[in-house]
């Protein structure tokens, strides 16, 4: 009977090592297969194919929270999947699951670990492509000094944090903060990675950026063509098109649009190469339409224009789904297209489709909303709907009021936009306060010699000249003349029409 005995606890012991054994294969297995879902949807994020990427990813996440609970491992995949819903535009998506890892890398690691860093940064770059500068700064902040105490000052995720809060920086127009951080990027990465790395450049082409807004197109362009040569090096393509689109940017913005159009071609073919079957419906290939699309319209190629305006839209919402930012963005650009041409009717709908599909993705307080019903405005404004116009006007004011400050520039050139419309309906009094508002703000903000104060001085004569206000008229007409001389030159087309209009009066 003994023995008996004890044979049954060998089998018994056997039994429960069996099974540890089978569990611990079963673990293992159950792992290896997360990390196969997750290269999956890796590639499927590579090809553009974000809705299968996103079912990949919630199938590895569910794996990993049977087989680990919640571990560190799960929140890397609550954020690469809050990473591909905000590529969709699923922003509100994104951000309670950047939130959900934010809370998980916390309490596995302790909220000073590096890993907390990634979940904060991603979370300040969401509210940073929407517009929430506020809420972005202080979690962008966070994440450069976490990693900084974290992994020591020569790292190149220090430099990460540094580019991003650069950009930042570049997103509140303030250009000098933003290129003195991008600057200390692109030196660290040189130090720790070398001149021919990739990150280099991308610090590159994020300083070139910069450098386009502070109008210093040589230096900027510049930086673009090193970071081109990089990427040509490397053989990465992706890099390949985003440098070119930058130095296309670059000599677009100085007037050479048909020196600019080759690159954006070039852009356009890496992307489609990249993408496979003709492009398919990767938003690459349909940012890369949108911006030839742009340099036909600068060009007054119309149709070849509004052919790939209607193309990059279409491909951005087979991509990114109907109601994406981007898709808002295209359709903003073929109505500026069809209002440059002089065909309001149709640029009028489709400014308003632009505004609702940025106000259900970027919230009704968007600055893009105002700028769209702005447009919109101007554009109903042309023919003559004024009743339809005003209220468009006055929402923009109100949104950049509450959004951006009653001084901001934006603003004051929207409340310029209505008091030109009022002046048209005869509505003098209420024209010259908004008149006053908007060049007391936009003299204070750009000084005694721009041409926007020129254009409201003018504005304001026009405004008198139509009351049977003469010597007024004048007083202002003769300021205008003087300010766009200083600003544009005296033989400048707008200074002629200025100094013509009010010679005679």
């Amino acid at each position: 009977m003994a023995a008996m005995g004890r044979a049954s606890a060998v089998a018994a012991l056997v039994c429960v090592i069996m099974a540890l054994l089978y569990s611990r294969l079963e673990h293992a297995g159950a792992l290896a297969y997360a990390k196969t879902l997750s290269q999956l949807a890796n590639a499927a994020k590579q090809q553009g194919d974000l809705a299968r990427a996103i079912t990949l990813t919630e199938e590895a996440l569910g794996v990993r929270r049977r087989a680990l609970g919640n571990g560190a491992a799960v929140a890397m995949d609550l954020n690469n999947l809050a990473v591909l819903h905000q590529a969709r535009g699923q922003l509100d998506k994104a951000a309670d699951l950047f939130h959900e890892a934010l809370d998980t890398w916390k309490r596995a690691l302790g909220s000073r670990h590096a890993a907390v860093a990634v979940a904060l940064n991603n979370l300040g770059e969401l509210h940073r492509n929407q517009g929430q500068l506020d809420k972005a700064f202080p979690l962008l902040v966070e994440a450069l000094a976490i990693r900084k105490n974290a992994l020591g000052g020569e790292h190149p995720d220090v430099a990460l944090s540094m580019n991003n809060v650069g950009g930042l920086h570049q997103a509140r127009g303030e250009l000098d903060k933003a290129a003195a951080l991008h600057q200390e990027a692109l030196a660290m990465r040189r130090r720790v990675l070398g001149n021919d790395h990739m990150d280099v450049a991308q610090s590159l082409n994020n300083l070139g950026g910069v450098l386009r807004l502070q109008r210093e197109f040589s230096q900027a362009l510049a930086l673009h063509t090193e970071a081109l040569g990089i990427a040509r090096r490397k053989g990465e393509l992706a890099e390949v098109a985003r440098s070119l689109d930058n130095m296309a940017e670059a000599t677009a913005a100085q007037g050479q649009h048909a020196q600019a159009k080759p690159m954006f071609e070039e852009a356009l073919a890496v992307r489609e190469l990249l993408a496979g079957d003709g492009g398919g419906a990767h938003p690459d290939v349909a940012a890369s339409v949108g911006n030839l699309a742009r340099v036909h319209d600068a060009l007054a190629e119309y149709d070849d224009a509004e052919r790939l305006y209607v193309r990059a839209i279409e491909l951005w919402r087979r991509a990114l789904g109907p109601t994406h930012a981007q898709v808002a963005a295209g359709l903003h650009n073929l109505a500026g297209m069809y209002h440059a041409k002089g065909d309001y009717g149709k640029a009028a709908p489709l400014y308003d489709e632009a505004a609702d599909v940025w106000r259900s993705t970027l919230g009704a307080d968007h600055r893009n909303v105002a700028a769209a019903r702005n447009n919109a405005a101007g554009v109903l404004q042309k023919l003559r709907r004024y009743d339809e116009a005003a209220p468009r006007y006055l929402e923009a004011i109100e949104i950049g009021e509450r959004t951006l400050g009653s001084d901001d520039l934006d603003v004051a050139t929207w409340r310029n936009n209505l008091a030109t419309l009022l002046r048209e309906q005869g509505k003098y009094d209420s024209a010259a306060q908004l008149f006053a508002q908007a060049l007391v703000t936009i003299h204070g903000k750009l000084g005694d010699n721009h041409p926007d104060v020129a254009a409201l001085l003018n504005n304001l004569a026009a405004l008198y000249q139509a009351q049977g206000k003469a010597s007024d008229a004048k007083a202002f007409g003769e300021q205008a003349v003087g300010v766009a001389e200083r600003a544009l030159g005296w033989d400048h087309e707008v200074t002629r029409r200025y100094r013509e209009q009010w010679a005679a009066s």
